[in-house]
């Protein structure tokens, strides 16, 4: 069952190559390849919660809907499968979105996509480019339990891969990219969709692919080296694809980032109070207990702005002890070295929760020196042998400060931010 149909929303030219690929579903090897045997987990089978029914039984050569022919796994994670699909009625590549059974994620990340299909009817803003949209969405009933996939624009690497790929020295120039697009797509989220993304991680912008021939390498390579994989009467589990072509097929001018994984993904019409983003990115109201909306999005964003420049987080959350709560101690004790003690009022309103963090007089229970938005600048200016100008400098630290405040009604929003943007 479809909740929207396809859009052209992301259509893009094919090279010759990929325009000649037969449109008719391909037989792909039923041998020759590695048999997994039963004692040994393969991938999602890994997660303490696995069952064989978490996931659909999703094999490669499969057409589902009549539609999308399988053709290689691409990735997994806690909540679904990656797999690149062809789009048989349209002859291009798509990326299937395979998703677990009854997770509380699964629906957030619909209603997501939703709320992003509606706006993009009307949004004429910059940054709906740089927003993952859902081309298609359905569900599969199967041993009595329903499962959602979503069709998405195939994206290359994660910003977080790449980074990795050059030992941590992405060019600042593309940093500043990043950064600027993440905003875009933000004012576009907050004021068109009225979503509150939730967990904007470098691993959560994946960056679209330099040449798409890359694909079509990864298809071919089924027919010579067949991905190994489990085969039970309960279920089916493949190794993911590794990644076919040079670093320059992948990325180069046309690899702009696209925010992507909304599984965290709330509406922006009220606040909340759950548990949200990664510890090293979460906001102060997220960390106290107390409501939050869309400005939590804008700390996320400076502290991953600052890691995407560095290499290295801003906030340090080591557990320490194999105590949790004393690492988080350390890391509120570190937000006051950088911004300052937290309002009295804030620290009020969050009541018991905030004396797991501050003293009665408001002082931080964690005890951090030398730590300095300019001390912590210069060092990494150092140990990556890199300079900025002064100016520079100044507007990052600018950029910081409008992001990283303790009251969210003092955080800069995405909007303002793109008109300071500057460093």
């Amino acid at each position: 069952m479809s909740r929207f149909s396809a859009t052209n929303l992301f259509k893009r030219a094919l090279s010759p190559s990929l325009r000649n690929i037969s449109s008719i579903p391909r037989t792909f090897p039923t041998s020759g390849f590695k048999v997994v045997p039963d004692s040994e987990r393969l991938e999602e089978e890994k997660w303490k919660w696995y069952t064989p029914q978490s996931f659909y039984p999703v094999r490669i050569g499969d057409v589902l809907q009549s539609k999308y022919q399988v053709l290689y796994k691409l990735d997994y994670g806690t909540t679904s499968t990656i797999w690149v699909c062809r789009d048989l009625s349209r002859n291009e590549y798509v990326c299937m979105k395979s998703m677990v059974s009854d997770y509380s994620s699964v629906e957030r990340e619909i209603h997501a996509y939703e709320a992003l299909s509606a706006a993009a009817k009307s949004s004429d803003a910059p940054g709906k480019k740089y927003v993952r949209h859902a081309l298609d969405q359905f569900e599969i009933a199967h041993a009595g339990r329903s499962y959602n996939f979503l069709i998405h624009e195939p994206l290359g690497m994660p910003v977080k891969f790449l980074q990795g790929v050059l030992d941590g020295k992405i060019p600042f120039v593309f940093c500043h990219e990043v950064i600027f697009r993440m905003l875009q797509a933000l004012e576009y989220l907050h004021k068109d969709a009225n979503l509150i993304h939730g967990d904007i991680q470098k691993s959560n912008i994946l960056l679209r692919i330099e040449d798409l021939s890359v694909l079509q390498a990864m298809e071919e390579s089924q027919f010579t080296s067949p991905s190994a994989r489990k085969l039970t009467s309960e279920t089916a589990v493949f190794q993911s694809c590794a990644m076919e072509g040079r670093l320059v097929q992948w990325f180069g001018e046309k690899s702009t980032p696209v925010l992507c994984d909304f599984g965290e993904a709330r509406s922006g019409h009220s606040s909340h109070t759950d548990l949200i983003q990664p510890s090293v990115y979460r906001a102060p109201e997220v960390f106290l207990h107390l409501p939050w909306n869309k400005p939590v999005d804008i700390w996320n964003l400076g502290c991953m702005a600052w890691s995407l420049l560095f290499g290295r987080s801003l906030f340090s959350s080591t557990v320490k002890n194999n105590s949790k709560s004393a690492a988080d101690v350390d890391h509120l004790a570190q937000m006051v070295a950088l911004i300052g003690p937290p309002p009295p009022e804030l620290l009020a309103e969050a009541g018991p929760r905030a004396l797991e963090f501050f003293n009665h007089d408001g002082s931080a229970k964690g005890r951090i020196s030398g730590y300095t938005f300019e001390s912590l600048l210069e060092g990494n200016l150092e140990r990556l042998g890199k300079s900025m100008r002064e100016e520079e400098k100044e507007a990052l630290l600018f950029f910081m400060r409008r992001t990283l405040t303790w009251r969210a009604e003092e955080r800069a929003t995405a909007t303002g931010l793109l008109t300071a943007f500057q460093f």
